[in-house]
């Protein structure tokens, strides 16, 4: 994965702390528990998902966890909306996921507001099950939602060993994004492709790369029209004209920046 090198740091960190507690243990020392239970801190688009999908086949092959399971929801996901359902919907949620990791994303709308009692009353229920030793729980979702969350039960906070910081792609990661996405599937771009990709990532914003994956599929369209008209073209080529050409698109739709398109109008 690009970039992300605070979380990689992190992951060979829990990696080693497992490696040597192992090695204590087989040799008839004592083990301190910690709490495997994460944060992932940071915006969307900046991989959290991803690696928290990682975490289980990685938890299983350090003997961690007992099952590669992996069960992904939203903190909406885990509350009712009628009272007593919440404890319900909760628990069974965490069921699916036992032995294995569950990832909750957007962990914050857990809790809505002071008088939330159906998400109170989902972490109720979940307080006792995130002890569990064989079941790893990870939240995600900004910094300071999280914490607030974690506020909203004296408990909560105790459950939760390590925060790994996602932080947004800078601009050369996310040009790296969209063209080892390109590479990986066959796609040859020339030094010009390459260069114009490094302008075009300045139209995703802040550093998401669901934005940058929505900028490759215009420049893949541009492609494919232009291949479309022309049967001796080479159907893995992207261009620099091609990147140019969904970046224009990519701007009509949803870009949040206009800064390229801008440089292109000069240019012209």
């Amino acid at each position: 994965m690009v970039g992300l090198d605070s979380v990689k740091d992190k992951i060979d960190t829990l990696v080693n702390s497992a490696i040597v507690q192992d090695r204590r243990r087989q040799e008839g020392f004592d083990v301190p528990k910690r709490d495997l239970n994460l944060l992932f801190a940071g915006p969307p688009g900046t991989g959290k998902t991803t690696v928290a999908k990682e975490i289980a086949p990685l938890y299983y092959a350090l003997g961690l966890v007992p099952t590669e399971k992996y069960e992904s929801v939203t903190g909406d996901d885990l509350k009712s909306q009628y009272k007593g359902g919440s404890a319900k919907q909760a628990k069974e949620t965490f069921q699916k996921a036992k032995g294995g990791v569950l990832f909750v994303d957007e962990a914050y709308a857990l809790v809505s507001g002071e008088n939330d009692d159906y998400g109170k009353e989902a972490i109720a229920a979940l307080l006792p099950l995130i002890e569990s030793n064989d079941t790893v729980v990870i939240f995600g979702g900004y910094a300071p939602d999280l914490k607030k969350l974690l506020s909203t039960n004296p408990g909560l906070k105790s459950r939760f060993g390590e925060t790994l910081d996602f932080q947004s792609y800078t601009q050369s990661q996310r040009a790296k994004i969209a063209i080892n996405y390109l590479t990986k599937n066959k796609y040859d771009l020339d030094n010009g492709a390459k260069g114009a990709f490094k302008d075009a990532v300045l139209l995703t914003g802040d550093g998401n790369a669901r934005d940058v994956m929505q900028l490759v599929g215009q420049v893949l369209y541009a492609q494919e029209n232009r291949v479309a008209r022309n049967q001796t073209a080479n159907v893995n080529e992207i261009t620099t004209a091609d990147v140019e050409t969904g970046s224009f698109v990519y701007q009509d739709s949803n870009a949040p920046d206009n800064r390229l398109i801008d440089q292109m109008k000069v240019k012209a």
